[in-house]
Formats: structure tokens, sequence, C-alpha cells
């Protein structure tokens, strides 16, 4: 036996499909990264090597060796391969094979050679990711649910024995053991919620960081996991060990006080699980529909940088009018294949794509526009299914709408045909033929995004306009309940000795279930704050518990207690009443909170830039077949002027730019984009729409695109900062820091960070704490005016 003195790294890059196995030591479709060489014992841990770059024909691999301890140092080698594929070219649906090689110190003659397993790692495509988040959704809904029914089921149970109880306060050896389960089953619920709720956030990262959802979606989802996160309460928690570990040293009351605690931290848990479960199932549906844009910008992305890679420089060095770029095209087919050779010859020198890396990125590219018209149409028979089930949701008729028009855009655009006959003609190295397909295709796309982007917009408009009008409703319901309830509150007597009050009784019942009834549909609500609702649903059962007062009053000839509760109810209903009002008014944008954020924005300027680009086209095929008439002159003064407000958007971006940081700007030069808005805009004013114009309008949405991008990736930025200030401030976690953040100059390191890296929660009070500081060392005690006199 010979100890192992070499190891390499044997990767390639193959098709879905291939095999994968290493051939022999002569096997050249293999790239040999050197992992480690020792000409020493190789048991004998070495200094991790430096993190080293190789290139392997399809991108940079970022490779690192750490030797790590074996438990038997004189059998074993282990070493830690610390890979960074983030720089490799790939595309969706390439596999990276990896495999190890070890060869022995044998000497004289050949070395043994050894062979791990063979890794494969496929990259999914953005649309796998959306299709496995769709399915990882529906399983937490159903997890949801079957949690929800188990709650009930125990809810029934803690209700049944605080019944029992208040019969006969002493529990036997049975009942003890019942409220043992119930307890125990109680605790299990709680563990499965939590690790619901954790599950959520996994998800909403993976969304983020594969930009497939926006910041307001996120927000809403971090209120779902925080109504699961809440549940469980310290108080809670207490009762339940009291009751598991303690019940035979309790006293009777203490065990019926534990008891109906834990029953209405049940029903509380129900109310919670309830609103998480609506307000899913609508979050389910926005994403869905907001995937579905987020993919399609990408694919606008990729085809518009393929579309520049197959024409470099198409921002630069432009033909100024048609006729150049007539004679330009000329020329071009004048050099016949000598130009093509002449092109991949100068692509291969200078790292340029190839005529084949673009036509299979070109096909991938097809591949992912059929994947997603297949999801589109999975989203439509689920959404039928849904109907037909009687599981229709407020904005059910606009997502369907939606998919039904992205489907029919589909259909219509031929699309994927596009993009196969540019790969085509990318294969046989004709890039000029290509391009046509390539134009055809981004425009296609563009088309198909300003529909998804309009139905979303009308989903949402859906949505707000649903919650406003009940919201509205039950506070118009609770409005005539309160007058009701003034009246009676009028007429209740303080001596009902003597008195007949079978009908005022039957009245304020009537009102106490009315009441009730206002009470339940608005806990059904799904609502954009679920917080505030649920504060509402309290101060409803606060009012239902007064209203029940009144009746017993009533019926037990009580009149002071009556007449006081009754007066008290009218006081509360009225409170309940403004606060679903303005609940109604935040919801329908009237709040102070209802300007809209710079993502926003930029993807309201993409959707109407979008919008224009297709009656660009539109207007350019009409000018060809039917001249320039005054109707056409019309759109054209209209599409102008719409150009010229995005023009005007564009430039006070620019100005709210200047006024951001350097670490907050943008990605991209929004002056810029305003000055090639305007160039449209004098294209336009001269009646032209050509090539050129379409081209910089493509130019244009791609620009926006990348912004949004730019912004959306600061928000969620700024959201894993705020998430990491909450972790670090968080009272059980004092103290806590990562271990490899652990040393003698960890204080004074963190103690030295510019204020600008503190979480953004926390920057005015570093500052606030530094102005103290300040104050102090002048002499000034914080807090004391100038013409006081302080000390430090």
């Amino acid at each position: 036996d010979f100890g192992v003195s070499e190891g390499d790294l044997l990767c390639r890059l193959e098709e879905t499909g291939g095999s994968g196995a290493p051939g022999g030591a002569g096997d050249d479709s293999w790239r040999r990264l050197p992992v480690w060489r020792s000409e020493r014992a190789p048991t004998e841990p070495a200094d991790s090597p430096p993190r080293k770059t190789f290139g392997t024909g399809f991108g940079p691999l970022h490779l690192g060796v750490a030797a790590l301890d074996s438990t038997d140092s004189s059998l074993r080698v282990v070493r830690e391969l610390q890979l960074d594929t983030g720089d490799l070219d790939l595309i969706p649906g390439d596999v990276l094979v990896l495999c190890l090689e070890v060869r022995d110190n044998r000497r004289p003659g050949p070395p043994g050679r050894g062979r791990s397993g063979v890794l494969r790692f496929t990259l999914p495509s953005a649309a796998d990711i959306l299709a496995d988040q769709v399915g990882q959704g529906e399983d937490r809904l159903a997890d949801l649910e079957a949690i929800r029914r188990r709650s009930e089921s125990l809810a029934g149970d803690l209700a049944r024995l605080d019944r029992e109880l208040k019969k006969d306060p002493l529990p036997d050896w049975a009942r003890r053991q019942e409220m043992e389960e119930a307890v125990s089953r109680q605790k299990i619920l709680q563990e499965e919620l939590a690790g619901v709720a954790e599950q959520l956030q996994n998800d909403l990262a993976a969304l983020a960081e594969n930009h497939l959802t926006s910041a307001e979606l996120v927000a809403k989802m971090d209120q779902v996991a925080d109504l699961l996160a809440q549940i469980r309460n310290e108080e809670l928690d207490r009762l339940l060990a009291a009751l598991e570990g303690a019940v035979a040293k309790l006293s009777p009351e203490e065990i019926r006080r534990a008891i109906e605690e834990v029953s209405r931290n049940q029903q509380e848990m129900i109310r919670r699980l309830d609103r998480a479960l609506a307000l899913l199932k609508q979050l389910a549906q926005e994403q869905e529909l907001e995937g579905f844009t987020s993919l399609l910008a990408e694919m606008i992305r990729q085809q518009q940088e393929l579309l520049d890679e197959n024409r470099p420089g198409p921002a630069e060095g432009e033909p100024d009018s048609p006729e150049e770029a007539g004679e330009a095209d000329r020329q071009s087919e004048e050099a016949g294949a000598q130009e093509s050779e002449a092109t991949a010859d100068q692509a291969e020198q200078q790292g340029a794509p190839t005529d084949e890396e673009l036509a299979r990125r070109q096909e991938a590219l097809a591949e992912q526009i059929e994947q997603l018209e297949k999801q589109l149409q999975e989203a439509m028979a689920r959404q039928q299914e849904e109907e037909s089930a009687g599981e229709c949701g407020p904005a059910n008729d606009e997502l369907q709408e939606a998919l039904q028009k992205a489907l029919q855009e589909l259909a219509e655009q031929h699309t994927g045909e596009s993009m196969r006959e540019a790969a085509r003609q990318l294969q046989e190295g004709q890039r000029s033929e290509a391009s046509p397909p390539q134009q055809q295709a981004l425009r296609d796309l563009a088309a198909l995004y300003h529909v998804l982007l309009q139905s979303q917009l009308a989903m949402q408009m859906a949505l707000s306009q649903f919650e406003v009008a009940s919201l509205h409703r039950l506070a118009a319901d609770l409005l005539s309940l309160s007058a009701e309830e003034e009246q009676i509150a009028a007429v209740v007597p303080e001596d009902l000795r003597d008195v007949r009050a079978g009908e005022l009784t039957r009245r304020q019942f009537r009102v106490l279930k009315a009441t009730r009834g206002v009470r339940d549909r608005l806990q059904a609500l799904s609502t954009a704050d679920p917080m505030q609702t649920l504060k509402l649903v309290k101060e409803l059962d606060k009012l239902i518990g007064m209203l029940g007062q009144s009746v017993e009053g009533l019926e037990a000839g009580r009149g002071t207690v009556a007449r006081r509760t009754s007066r008290q109810s009218l006081g509360a209903m009225n409170e309940i009443i403004i606060g679903l009002l303005t609940q109604a008014q935040m919801s329908g944008g009237g709040g102070s909170c209802s300007q809209p954020s710079l993502g926003q924005r930029l993807k309201q300027m993409a959707r109407e830039q979008a919008g224009l680009n297709g009656l660009a086209e539109r207007l350019r095929q009409q000018l060809q077949n039917r001249g320039l008439s005054q109707e056409i002159r019309a759109r054209m003064e209209r599409l102008e002027t719409d150009q010229e407000s995005l023009a005007g958007q564009a430039r006070d971006l620019g100005e709210l730019e200047r006024q951001l940081q350097e670490g907050e700007r943008l990605l991209g030069d929004v002056e810029e984009l305003a000055r090639e808005m305007e160039k449209v805009v004098q294209d336009f004013d001269q009646g032209l729409i050509d090539e050129q114009t379409l081209a910089r309008q493509e130019r244009i949405l791609s620009r926006l695109l990348d912004m949004h991008n730019s912004a959306r990736k600061r928000d969620f930025s700024a959201r894993r900062e705020s998430r990491t200030a909450q972790r670090m401030f968080d009272p059980d976690r004092a103290g806590e820091l990562p271990p490899e953040t652990i040393d003698s100059d960890t204080p004074f390191r963190l103690r030295y960070q510019p204020v600008e890296k503190a979480p953004l929660e926390y920057r005015e009070l570093v500052r606030r704490y530094f102005q103290a500081l300040e104050q102090l060392h002048q002499g000034v005690r914080p807090g004391i005016t100038s013409g006081e006199e302080g000390r430090p």
C-alpha cells in the first residue's frame, strides 16, 4: 500500500442527459484542477493553500483547499474543498459535473489512481425556481389547514374540560391524564407553527435572491410570518408547564383558571391561523402573477443582451439616418463569409461569445418561454378548479383574465419559434439574419410584459377595492347597530322593578347577535394590515362581552348594570366604527404612506414604456401600409406626449438620485436615460418611427428593468439589515456573536465601525449617542437647554 500524494478535481460542463462518467487518464473532456501536491507524508496537516482561480473553458472557477484534522490521522487524509461557482458562464439546464481523482506515491512505476463518486449539479432556470416555490406554497397552505383542523379539535376539548371543571373543580385521574394530553398536543402544534414560520422566511429569501418577488409582497409575507410567530407567548408556556409538571400540586381553582387561560389562548391561535391562511391564499395569487412578471423581465434583459452581443455597440456609432443604415446593411451583405470568419476569430481572441455560445443561450431562452407558457396553462387550470370548487378569492376573475390574456398573446406571437429561428441562424454563423427574429422576440416579450403588468395592476386594484368596500359595509352595519343601541340606552330605566322589560331584552339580544355577525365577518376578511384587524376583532370581543352583561342585567332586573353597560357598549361601538373607517382609508391609499417607493415608480415607468413600445410598433406598421394620415399623426402626438411625460419622470428620478448617498444610488445613469427618451420624442415630433427608434425604445425598457432590479436589491438589502439588527439587539440574544467574530479585539472593532454600516433602524440612535458624548465632553448635560447650566 502506498500513501496518497496528489489530488485533482475533475470538472466539465455537459448537456442534460449526459452520463457524466469520467474516462481514463487520457480523457481530455475533463478539466483537471490541482487540489494539493505533497512530497511529504500526506497525513501531516498542511497549511491551507491560498485561494486560486482556474480557467475551465466555461468561466473562472475559484478553488480553495483547507486541511482538516482526522479522527485517525495515521490512515486518512481529510481535505475540505471550497468551490465558488458564481463566475461560471452557465445557463439554465447546464450540468456541472465534478469528480475527485487521487494518486499515490508509488516509485518506481505508474502511480495508482482512485476516483470518487460523480457529483452532478444542474443549474435551474428561474421558471423552475418559480414552479418549485408554487409547489412549496401549496404545501405550506396544506400544512396550515391541517394545523387549523387539529387546533379546532383541541379547542373543543379544552372548552369541554373547562365546562367540566366548572361543574366539578376537583379533577380525577382520568381527567388529569386528558389535560396532560391536551398540553402535549398544544406544544406539538406550537412547534409545527414555528417550523412553518421558518419555512416561510426561507421561501422569501429564495424568491428575493432570484428576483421573483417584490418588496411589497415580502412585507406582506413578513406579516404572515409574524402572525404565526406571535402565537406562542411566555404566559401560555408558564401555564402549560404548570399543567404538565405540577397538576397534583395545584389547587382546583388554579387548575380551572389555567385551563380557561389555555382555552382562551387556543381561540386566539385559531384566529391567527385563520388570518394567516386567508393572507397566504391571497398572496399566493399575487406572488404567482408577480413571479411571471419578474420572469418575463429577466427574459427581456437576456434577450436584449443577446441582441446587443449579436450587434456589438448598438448604442454607439448608430447610423443617423435610414439611408446610412441601408448602406451599412449593403456593405455587411457584401462581406459574406469572410466577415463571419473574421468576426468569429475576433470574438475568440477578445473573449466575446462565439456563434455557438450565442445559439446555445438563445435556445435556452426559447425553452424558458415554452416552460413559462406551460406554467401559465397550469395556473389557469388551478384557478378553474378553485372556481368550480367554490374557493374563489376576491380577485379570482382578474387573475383568470390575466392568465387568459397572457396565453392568447403567446399563441399569437410565436415567440419561441422566433427564438429558435434566431438560434438556428446563429448556429450557422449568419448573425445578420439572426437579428430580425431576435428583435421580434424582444418586442413580443415586451408586449407580454405589458399585458401582465396591466393585469397585475388591475388585480391589486380589485383586492384594494374589495377590502375597502368590505370595511365600509362593516362600518355601516355597526353604525346602524350603534343607532339601535343608542335608543336602547336611552330607555333603559335604572329601576326595573315592576317593569316588563321583555321587549327591551329581545332588542338588546338582537344587537348582541348582530354584533357577533360583524365580528365573524371581520375575522374572515383578509386585509392588508392583519395586526390592526386582529386588534379590532379583540375590541369587538370586548364589545360583545359588554352587550352580554347588558342582556344579563335586563334579564335579572338589574337596571343600573344594564344601563351602564349599554352606554359603555355605545361608546365602544363608535370607537370601533372609527377604527374600521380609518383602516379602510389607509387600505384605499388615502393615508400618509401612499407615496410610492422608488421601486414602484420604476416598475410603473417600465409598464408605461412597454405599452409605448407596442404602440410605436403598431404605428410603424400602419405608416408602412397607409402612410402618414391625420389619424396616425394624432396617435403619434399622443405617443410623443406620453414619452415626454416619461422623460420628465426620469429627470425627476435623476434629481432624487443626486440626493442619495453613493451606496444607495441606482444601477445606470438616469439622466442619460432621460436624454434617450428625449431623442425618441424628437423622432415622434418629426413623424419618424424606424428600426432605430424602436431599438432605442427597447434599450430604454431594458435599462428601466435593470434600474428596477437595482432598487429591489437595495430594498431587500435594507430588509436583511433590519432583520439582522433585530437578531443582534434581541434581549434574548444579548451579547451573542458569531463564533468567528469572537476575539480580543471584537469590542473595539465593533465600536469603531462607521455609522453608515450600522443597521438602518439604529443609525439615528448611534448619531444621538455620539452627540450626547460630545455634549458631555463640552461640559453640557444632555437634554439641558442652552440657557441652563449643566455639569458633566
